[in-house]
């Protein structure tokens, strides 16, 4: 059964999709100037931060938070790609020139609106593909929280 931090590693995952989405669409906009574009895709990884640091607001310390002491001075490590049954919450999908990516519901049901359909995607910090294991993600480094 899915828990409740779960369906949070569920909607941030749907959101970075969608803001990778129109990442993609902001650096494809060949009208824009380069100055603007990368205001824009500035932004962009700003949102997607800031939404990551939204799901893990409201979480209590827990099993899915472990502490690090390693030379550093404490750190919390979340890993965002993965429910709490150790099913991945994402799956990038490569191709030639770029990624898409599927979001999977952490009770196994697909979404309503969600057609599964597959769009291009640029992450808006470094134009690669999202990570799946721990570790800084490519959504941007937060500094103490794993964003993956």
């Amino acid at each position: 059964m899915a828990t409740t931090e779960d369906y949070g590693k569920y909607f941030c995952a749907l959101g970075s999709r969608s803001i990778r989405r129109v990442a993609a669409k902001v650096n494809a906009a060949s009208e824009l100037d380069v100055e603007v574009r990368t205001a824009m895709l500035k932004e962009l990884s700003q949102a997607v931060q800031w939404q990551q640091m939204a799901t893990l607001a409201c979480w209590r310390l827990s099993d899915h938070l472990t502490y690090e002491k390693d030379g550093e001075e404490g750190t919390f490590t979340v890993d965002l790609a993965t429910y709490s049954d150790g099913q991945p919450a994402f799956t990038p999908v490569d191709w030639m020139d770029g990624y898409a990516t599927i979001v999977h519901h952490p009770d196994g049901l697909q979404p309503e609106g969600d057609t599964g359909e597959l769009a291009e995607e640029r992450c808006p910090c470094c134009g690669e593909m999202p990570s799946t294991g721990s570790g800084v993600g490519d959504d941007g480094d937060l500094g103490t929280p794993n964003m993956n």
